[in-house]
């Protein structure tokens, strides 16, 4: 795991099932709805029920499980427009 986050991205359970399917990136929340708690099932859920997730970002504190389809690990953000904080993202690769 890395420090950061890839890119922004939408949160949403309608755009998810689409997003998978052909999209670039999507974010879904930690949670009962999609039985993520942790960064490994956040590994999880994106390799098994995202076909285009390559890569994924994580945080427990913004209830947030990111993914997407291309990433670059060693430029990965931690900051965005209106947060003067790091953000506590952490992001990996999928793997099979």
């Amino acid at each position: 795991w890395s420090k950061g986050f890839c890119d922004v991205a939408e949160t949403g359970e309608g755009m998810l099932h689409d997003s998978c399917e052909h999209g670039e990136k999507g974010s879904v929340p930690l949670g009962s709805a999609f039985g993520i708690r942790t960064r490994q099932q956040c590994v999880d859920f994106c390799f098994a029920r995202c076909k285009q997730c390559r890569y994924v970002s994580f945080s427990r504190e913004f209830n947030d499980c990111s993914w997407y389809r291309r990433c670059d690990l060693s430029l990965l953000r931690s900051k965005v427009s209106g947060h003067a904080n790091e953000l506590p993202f952490e992001s990996r690769a999928v793997h099979e």
